[in-house]
């Protein structure tokens, strides 16, 4: 007699932009890399994504037994967002329920649009392993209301067959809320990455890096105000690298800059930005709201110190003065304040050793074995 073992399917539900490319359906990149990285502790992945055109940072999924699915997109233009949203919300419904009820495992990548029907759905299927990743900042006093409404339902969420992970630890009395890292590299990286740190050069002169989405939410505006206002002259480059709405109105300012040199480099792939991490010496995010972003960890794997707003878990991983430098707000004036204190103390080599720690925790070796035996408990 033969023992039956059920195949554990895992149902992705997200709103993580897909487009096909020669018959090949590719992803934004770290999406692809975190879910190829648990996808052989299951039989099968469905991955329910939104199709666009195209989108930079895209890559195929290497897992053979991850399947995309595309649903509709939902428009960022405020108006038509709402007639879209009316439009699709029944298709997103109508191929989540699909492939809901055969599945095994739920995964949902919120907050989205998507995300939002999952998480209702987990209030009344009881047998099935859930787990939703709320990547948004979990303290936020004022969050956009599709946000607040997702967190505010995950907070009521007390069901054993459910996990929620966030960014940071925090004073949570639902006993389903885990605090998770958002991995970024695997381990030949991050080793790779730490044997570089020795090699950077602090002592003739020192450059800033941007990575990330060109948008008024990463306080970009506020950044370009403070090289303009004045930074301290050992300061003699500033990289800023991705695209985005401010992409244009940034090459502009770039332009008329004289006290630094400032390069707005537009989309490059992994092993470009690479190449920036290892001579840049300064990763500056001052953004208005974030999680823990993925290229904090990058950055600081080489070496590159981390000075950030003090958000949500940010403060829990990055020590004033210690292994990078806390902006108390994003303003100009405390961006220029900061970036002084951090020439005054004169203490690159030793915060920059200790950035690099950071990445421990950031692996996909790392995550996945959480995933195997703290989420789903396979």
């Amino acid at each position: 007699m033969s023992l039956h073992i059920p195949k554990r399917k895992l149902l992705v539900i997200s709103d993580t932009a897909v487009f096909k490319e020669q018959g090949v359906y590719k992803a934004f990149e770290p999406v692809v890399r975190e879910l190829n990285s648990i996808a052989s502790l299951f039989d099968e992945v469905i991955w329910l994504g939104c199709m666009i055109d195209k989108k930079d940072r895209a890559l195929a999924v290497p897992a053979k037994n991850v399947r995309i699915i595309a649903m509709p997109s939902i428009s960022r233009s405020s108006f038509i967002n709402k007639l879209s949203l009316l439009v699709n919300y029944p298709v997103f419904l109508f191929t989540i329920l699909r492939y809901y009820f055969s599945a095994t495992d739920i995964h949902t990548r919120a907050p989205s649009h998507p995300a939002l029907l999952g998480i209702l759905l987990s209030f009344i299927t009881g047998k099935k392993r859930v787990w939703h990743k709320y990547a948004g900042n979990w303290v936020e006093s004022r969050p956009p209301f599709i946000y607040g409404l997702q967190r505010s339902l995950l907070k009521k969420l007390r069901r054993k067959n459910v996990k929620i992970t966030v960014n940071g630890t925090w004073a949570d009395d639902n006993p389903q809320v885990v605090a998770f890292e958002n991995p970024c590299m695997y381990e030949n990286e991050k080793t790779t990455a730490i044997a570089s740190v020795p090699a950077k050069e602090f002592g003739k002169g020192l450059s800033l890096l941007f990575v990330g989405n060109l948008s008024k939410a990463k306080g970009l505006l506020h950044l370009m105000e403070a090289v303009e206002q004045g930074i301290p002259v050992e300061f003699k480059d500033l990289y800023i690298i991705g695209n985005g709405p401010l992409y244009n109105e940034l090459k502009e300012r770039a332009a008329g800059i004289q006290n630094i040199n400032v390069e707005v480099l537009g989309h490059l792939n992994r092993d470009q930005i690479n190449v920036y991490y290892k001579k840049c010496h300064c990763f500056i995010l001052p953004s208005f709201s974030e999680g823990f972003p993925k290229v904090i960890a990058e950055a600081a794997s080489f070496g590159c110190i981390p000075v950030v707003t003090d958000i949500s878990s940010l403060s829990q991983y990055i020590i004033n003065g210690t292994n990078g430098y806390l902006l108390k707000n994003n303003s100009p004036q405390v961006i220029v304040d900061t970036l002084c204190t951090f020439v005054q103390n004169n203490n690159y080599r030793l915060l920059s050793n200790n950035a690099a720690m950071l990445a421990e925790k950031f692996t996909y070796e790392y995550f996945r074995q959480r995933i195997e035996f703290e989420i789903f408990n396979l």
